[in-house]
């Protein structure tokens, strides 16, 4: 029989035990070895694994990619989406490579005789666990902690104890992306024999009010015999950390059963999200009198009470949850946890308002619950999203009906002392809920919660409510929750017996921030050609509604407790509404907040209604849109002021008030019939009284001016593990977020920190986030930087690379100041020399002429009426990638002449030039073919066919023909090779003489301590008078034992302006050394390269690769633009300029030169493909095309042997060769042709060997 009331009073510990003498909690962090295949022998001791990577844990091996469709395609039906037949789901699991095997090794130290525990807080999946040869458990789900004895398995002196876990995911095995390998903490736990367990507290309070608490301890002690007196002192600590109350009792072990005291907290400081107050419990063990262990916790003292037809009351207050459900990865840093990344989603959920979380579908990690006992957010922790019967086919059923209870208990000992958990969920939209004895499932996992934490209810995520509700599956579970199903509500209220309704999961709006679709409707399941979602809040799925029915339900009906909005961010996998054949989607659009942790729109509609201190003011769209001039743009105002005034430009739009007329109307303000012009958007915001209380403006953005960089943190910790969440937006002049930007960003971090990660929010965005380099979304992305473990400044450089005119700009720049800069393109009336603020090309703004469509093209052309200038001056000002002929074509086409004004086109006029124009697009886009146009005698090269000319011309293959234009003006090869040998050794030896001057100027560089030291004791001896000396002998304080120092003086200068004066040179040497240093380390690049050239020339066979050595020797000694040879991408690569050899049935390729290694490992290899080169010899690039097909030891061995024989060391006898895949070889920044660097590289030694 259900009782009206229910009440749940708890005080609560999340167990986080101290190092003591007896009992140490290691991290195993650093010094492991991973490989990704599976590895039988892996467990013994003795196994070589030094050629395996090195990686610190926690680690997710499948988050660096690359992504890739085929990566766990799934052919299925999402019944919970009342799908019926089976279709193609692309990026369901987020198109990443979790799926596999992979092992990972490292070595332990222990004291001899202890018991040691191995404690994994999560391990995905299937982990299997080996200490010295031998399994000591195993665990299948990958989100669960799972602890185990090892003490058995130890060598007896403690030493080198070898620690391997395989892992393993199979394909279909999740719903979303799940991350791979040991992603979570791995803890080494040493205690005496006699000790308390992981987890072996468990705390409740049978009373809490204002005047008093009363606590119950229970303490689980292990290896205690019933004839063993245990004695535990036990003090609790304030969370000021005062003694407030202490306890000691004594004992005998009773069959097992804990050991139990009671204590009274007078006055105690209740927890809630507004005043997380967290006490700390110390509890010495003794047994017969020896003390064995210290357990230290913390924890918070709450009453939870659901009570029927009233709600959710915490510490006697009623309230509802306005919750968030989170998967767990941390976007661009995949699954591996970082409480930093935690910690900043949680502050933007706070300051939306956000006071609850639930960890869909899955067992959280320990960090996320402790940091929300320490913010403030209430937990609903949830285990599973299948019971024992599968929604994937690999998925968690498979072990349902073994591991559920031992799954369920371990979740249970470890969060159920946490007071920030309020209730337990035991499921996500199972399928076994309209089973017809699914409620016999859910009885049996429910009754599990009740036995091991009888303080806390239980509650299910149900979608199917017409089965739950007929079944009894509803009515049985503590705290009915439904998913979605918004028009239900009422009539699941009125057939349930509890009368309490909890929307476990709601809204699913889908959105993209930063863009907005036309005409604004509410729409579901809406797809676009761009594969975005519309910003304005308008759009779901065929399944889910828009924010606002579940903010009516909340305000509505007394009878709801509250809402866990899916989701608070945006994730790997599931791409709804671009879930079914739509590649490259591959991430979620459900989130308030996207996948780089930038705000949307949707973010300030929530932070309007739950955010009750603060003010929010938030205008949507942006303010830039040209070729909407003219056209009804709505506006929405997101406020927690009941009313605004809208102006364009001064203009008012009228106010409005939130009213009862429309759904949407009562929580935003929407202004739908506002026309687009450029300039400024201003809203003015008045309270309940009418009086003006806030503003807020949107303005038109000009030209891109900088970029602004802004970090969520001054300050971070040296711990190898923190993070700074850099923003990164383009701007104008004014700080205007320019909208449409999407340029590529690179980034550098100097200092003592380094680049983590970074995202930009786009569902479609195949960069990978470990890459220093990023594509803005919407004119945003976020660069994550990670710290060292010392301390010193961070500083992050940007490249800018700027595609003009005859040849690109590279320009480095350090907070906007431009530090370096090769410019061989335009300037374009800027000053681009180190000091200047960076400013982009006045030509920046202009648009893509092949991004738009016919009708937007027409558009645009009918704005450009507004203006009396030459079609050749609008169309060469407007657009981006016009050249002469391009003009001259479309205007040929057209029938129209350059002089034409843009006010006096026709409708006719503007239609055939928009047809034309995208006739040209077409052809270009399709085209394959150079058309070799005579000029004046000069050639004219054009991709399409110039109808313009009407002359005659050949066809001509792009890169044959570039081939044989460049090979017109050479000459024979003897004087080419000879004019070659000349250049390099003159450019040998200036480089060389160069790198001696410089080394020579360093020379008083080694002074620079001394000046430092003279300062010092200078400055200690300031009072001493000079009288003329010109030296001093004074103690040397800092060197022991203490010797005199004599020290050289100014006699005209007093003592302390003599110390000023030598730490002004020790400043001037530091620096001085530090720049010699870089131009010493230049010129030393210089050589190797000038020294791999002459290598090559000595190779050459043919006069094309004496030409090739020519070209690359033009362009280092400034005759050609170095830059603009390397940002020529080439459409292909022929084969037949590399030797090409097969080995083992594997093809081959080698470079010849600088110029074809740059080709064959950037253009042409595969990521897949393995790449070798002698170490620190000149020599070729080798290529070994596996086509994704396991390369067996010999066939490396071999290849190894080719890339030794064609390199400098031929002759040398074994040679050591690098090799790793291509994935991980990068071009060296700024540096020239076939300037490499690589990691996750393996080294051999190998013969030079000749294969024919």
């Amino acid at each position: 029989m259900k009782h009206q009331k229910q009440l749940f009073t708890v005080l609560l510990m999340s167990a986080a035990c101290m190092l003591q003498a007896q009992r140490s909690e290691t991290l195993l962090e650093k010094n492991w070895k991973f490989s990704k295949g599976d590895f039988p022998e892996a467990v013994q001791t003795d196994y070589n694994d030094t050629k395996w990577e090195s990686v610190v844990i926690p680690h997710d091996w499948a988050i660096f990619g690359p992504f890739d469709m085929n990566n766990d395609l799934q052919n299925v039906a999402v019944t919970q989406n009342f799908e019926k037949k089976a279709s193609l789901k692309t990026g369901r699991t987020g198109g990443l490579p979790y799926v596999g095997t992979g092992w990972y090794r490292t070595s332990f130290d222990v004291p001899a005789d202890k018991e040691v525990t191995l404690l994994f807080d999560g391990a995905m999946s299937e982990a299997r666990v080996y200490v010295n040869g031998q399994e000591a458990c195993f665990w299948p789900f990958g989100y669960n902690s799972f602890h185990c004895n090892v003490t058995p398995f130890l060598n007896k002196d403690g030493k080198n104890n070898t620690l391997a876990v395989r892992l393993e995911n199979r394909p279909q095995s999740s719903r979303w992306y799940p991350g791979a390998g040991l992603y979570r903490n791995v803890h080494l736990i040493v205690t005496e024999k006699v000790h308390i367990p992981v987890w072996g507290t468990q705390i409740t309070t049978p009373h809490v009010s204002d005047e008093f608490a009363a606590v119950r301890l229970q303490t689980k002690i292990e290896n205690a015999s019933e004839k063993t007196e245990i004695r535990i002192e036990t003090e609790i600590l304030s969370p000021d950390g005062k003694v407030v109350t202490r306890k000691e009792n004594k004992g005998r072990i009773n069959h097992g059963q804990p050991f139990e005291q009671n204590f009274i907290v007078n006055a105690p400081q209740l927890w809630s999200p507004e005043s997380p107050a967290l006490y700390k419990a110390v509890s010495k063990v003794y047994a017969d009198n020896q003390l064995v262990d210290t357990y230290s916790t913390r924890f918070g003292i709450r009453s939870i009470e659901y009570i029927a037809d009233k709600g959710f009351y915490l510490n006697g207050k009623h309230r509802k949850f306005q919750g968030v459900c989170n998967h767990h990865d941390l976007g661009p840093l995949g699954a591996a946890i970082n409480v930093a990344a935690l910690r900043h989603q949680l502050t933007l959920l706070k300051d939306m308002g956000c006071d609850a979380i639930r960890t869909s579908h899955n067992m959280p990690a320990p960090e996320l619950v402790e940091l929300c006992d320490e913010m403030g957010f209430m937990m609903m922790i949830e285990p599973f999203d299948e019971w024992d019967i599968a929604k994937c086919e690999n998925g968690y059923h498979r072990y349902f009906n073994e591991w559920a209870e031992r799954d369920m208990v371990n979740m249970l000992h470890n969060y159920r002392n946490n007071p920030c958990v309020v209730m337990w969920s035991i499921g996500n939209e199972v399928p076994t809920q309209c089973s017809p004895v699914g409620y016999k499932v859910a009885k049996f996992l429910q009754d599990i919660c009740h036995r091991e934490d009888p303080t806390r209810p239980v509650t299910c995520g149900m979608d199917q409510v017409t089965c739950v509700l007929a079944n009894g599956f509803a009515a049985m579970i503590d705290i009915p929750g439904l998913n979605y199903r918004a028009n239900r509500y009422q009539e699941a209220y009125d057939k349930l017996p509890q009368n309490l309704i909890l929307g476990s999961e709601t809204a699913s709006t889908v959105s993209s921030r930063g863009v907005y679709k036309f005409p604004v409707k509410d729409k579901k399941s809406a797809q676009y050609d761009d594969h975005q979602c519309s910003s304005y809040d308008v759009e779901a799925c065929s399944w889910s509604n828009i924010p606002d029915e579940d903010f009516a339900l909340a305000d509505d009906h007394h009878w709801t407790i509250g809402q866990f909005v899916w989701t608070g961010f945006d994730y790997l996998g599931e791409p709804s509404p671009y879930d079914t054949d739509a590649w490259p989607n591959h991430s979620s659009m459900f989130g308030i907040i996207d996948l780089a942790s930038l705000p949307k729109d949707r973010y300030y509609l929530y932070r309007s209604i739950w955010n009750k201190e603060a003010e929010t003011l938030h205008i949507l769209p942006h303010w830039t849109w040209p070729g909407r001039e003219g056209e009804v743009t709505p506006v929405f105002v997101y406020t927690n002021y009941p009313a605004a005034e809208l102006f364009i430009n001064g203009k008012s739009y009228g106010k409005q008030s939130k009213n009862n007329s429309s759904l949407k109307s009562r929580y935003r303000l929407m202004w739908m019939d506002a026309i687009y012009e450029p300039g400024e958007v201003k809203v003015v915001a008045y309270d309940k009284d009418g009086k003006a209380v806030a503003e807020k403006s949107v303005r038109t953005a000009g030209k891109p001016h900088h970029i602004e960089l802004v970090s969520n943190r001054n300050e971070l910790t040296a711990d190898g593990k923190d993070l700074a969440y850099v923003t990164v937006k383009v701007v104008d002049k004014d700080g205007n977020l320019c909208p449409a930007d999407s340029r590529l960003i690179n980034f550098s971090v100097k200092g003592a920190g380094k680049y983590r990660a970074g995202a930009n929010g786009d569902p479609t965005s195949l960069d990978l986030f470990h890459l220093p380099k990023m594509h803005a979304f919407n004119g945003m992305l976020t660069a994550i930087v990670q710290t060292n473990e010392t301390a010193g400044e961070i500083i992050t450089r940007t490249l800018y690379l700027e595609l003009i005119p005859s040849t690109p700009n590279l320009i480095l720049s350090e907070n906007d100041i431009l530090i370096d800069a090769c410019s061989k393109g335009k300037k374009l009336n800027r000053r681009i020399i180190p000091g200047e603020k960076y400013t982009p090309p006045e030509n920046s703004n202009r648009l893509n002429f092949m991004d738009f469509s016919e009708t937007e093209l027409i558009n645009i052309l009918t704005y450009s009426q507004n203006t009396a200038v030459s079609l050749k001056e609008w169309i060469f000002s407007s657009f981006n990638g016009f050249s002469r002929p391009l003009l001259d074509e479309l205007l040929y086409r057209s029938g129209l002449t350059e002089s034409t004004l843009t006010s006096s086109l026709s409708e006719e006029d503007i239609r055939k030039l928009a047809c034309e124009l995208i006739s040209i697009i077409s052809e270009l886009k399709e085209s394959d073919t150079l058309h070799v146009y005579r000029v004046n005698g000069k050639p004219l090269v054009s991709p399409i066919l110039l109808t313009s000319l009407n002359g005659p011309h050949e066809d001509k293959d792009i890169v044959s023909w570039m081939e044989s234009y460049m090979l017109e003006s050479n000459s024979t090869i003897a004087s080419t090779s000879q004019e070659c040998r000349k250049l390099l050794n003159s450019l040998i030896k200036k480089e060389t003489r160069k790198k001696e001057k410089i080394s020579s100027e360093l020379e008083e560089t080694n002074l620079t301590e001394t000046y430092k030291l003279w300062g010092n004791l200078l400055s200690i001896h300031s009072n001493e008078k000079v009288n003329g000396r010109k030296s001093l002998t004074v103690p040397n304080l800092f060197s022991d034992p203490v010797s005199d120092v004599d020290i050289p003086l100014d006699p005209q200068l007093s003592i302390n302006q003599n110390s000023q004066i030598y730490f002004k040179k020790y400043a001037k040497m530091k620096t001085r050394f530090k720049i010699g240093m870089e131009k010493v380390s230049e010129c030393e690049k210089r050589l190797e390269y000038l020294q791999e050239l002459k290598y090559f020339l000595e190779e050459a066979k043919t006069k094309d690769d004496i030409l090739s050595v020519q070209k690359e020797l033009n362009i280092f000694s400034g005759k050609r633009n170095l830059h603009k040879e390397l940002s020529k991408k080439k459409a292909s690569v022929n084969e037949d300029h590399f030797t090409q050899l097969t080995i083992d049935g594997f093809k081959v390729l080698i470079g010849r030169n600088n110029t074809q290694n740059d080709s064959l490992t950037f253009h042409k290899a595969a990521k897949t493909d393995l790449w070798f080169h002698v170490k620190d010899l000149p020599g070729s690039h080798v290529v070994l095309v596996t086509n994704g097909e396991t390369v067996p030891e010999d066939t490396i061995n071999k290849t190894a042997s080719i890339a030794a024989f064609y390199s400098k060391g031929k002759d040398s006898g074994k040679t050591a060769v690098d090799y790793t895949y291509i994935k991980y070889v990068k071009r060296m920044p700024n540096s020239t042709p076939g300037h490499v660097i690589f990691t996750h590289h393996k080294t051999i030694m190998a013969e030079p060997k000749e294969f024919k």
